[in-house]
């Protein structure tokens, strides 16, 4: 009879716990994102900085949402712990990079363009990948001889990668200008990639840049000269 009893009460037990669970709905799983540096297609390794501010998403068009703990960058994953979604989970967004004093100049930020806030949709899987690019920059120089360019405008653009989420200029107008131009040197400084052959293409007085493509490669941090003469 006791025995009966006991399996009665586990039997009780389980569905309660089944019952929140389902009132509940929070997954218990992790989900992780893998950090990949897109000039080394390795991972990202740890930093100072790294620290990231989860946003579980639940009901997308109601925009309700909660917080779970920061999540530190280890061994070029950051591993959410889902369970600290007071809901069902549609999505996670990631607010990043942060300091453990918000500090924007962390080494992180110094080294890496930002790629804004990161969105990640569990449609997608519990694991996904998200691309950072080291920042460098190219020292555009044009040296106008010619009368003819006297006035012209000088637009010059960086091709950035496909899996770059935003622009590495972080502007509405990616074409970088000099206007107008003068006889003698005048120079813009463009972002570019570091450890990385950035493709330019540049034109006068045409926002529609010509297909010509120039090649620099640039390492990390460094400020690459490029010489135009008009």
């Amino acid at each position: 009879m006791k025995m009966i009893s006991s399996i009665f009460l586990s039997l009780i037990g389980a569905i309660s716990i089944n019952s929140c669970s389902d009132t509940n709905n929070s997954p218990s799983d992790t989900f992780t994102v893998n950090l990949i540096d897109g000039s080394s297609k390795q991972p990202i390794p740890n930093i100072e900085g790294g620290s990231w501010s989860p946003s579980f998403r639940h009901d997308i068009a109601l925009e309700t949402s909660n917080f779970g703990n920061n999540v530190q960058l280890d061994g070029g994953k950051l591993k959410i712990n889902m369970a600290e979604s007071i809901e069902k989970i549609r999505a996670i967004e990631l607010y990043s990079p942060l300091s453990s004093d918000m500090n924007p100049d962390n080494l992180f930020s110094q080294k890496y363009y930002s790629q804004g806030d990161l969105y990640f949709s569990l449609s997608a899987g519990l694991e996904q990948t998200q691309v950072y690019y080291t920042k460098a920059k190219i020292k555009c120089i044009v040296n106008v001889t010619k009368p003819e360019n006297v006035g012209k405008e000088f637009n010059i653009l960086l091709i950035e990668p496909t899996d770059q989420k935003i622009s590495i200029k972080q502007g509405f107008n990616l074409v970088y200008t000099i206007k107008p131009l003068s006889l003698g040197s005048q120079s813009v400084n463009i972002n570019a990639i570091g450890n990385y052959k950035n493709q330019i293409k540049w034109g006068l007085d045409n926002i529609t840049l010509p297909n010509t493509l120039i090649e620099i490669f640039c390492n990390e941090s460094e400020t690459k000269d490029l010489i135009i003469n008009l």
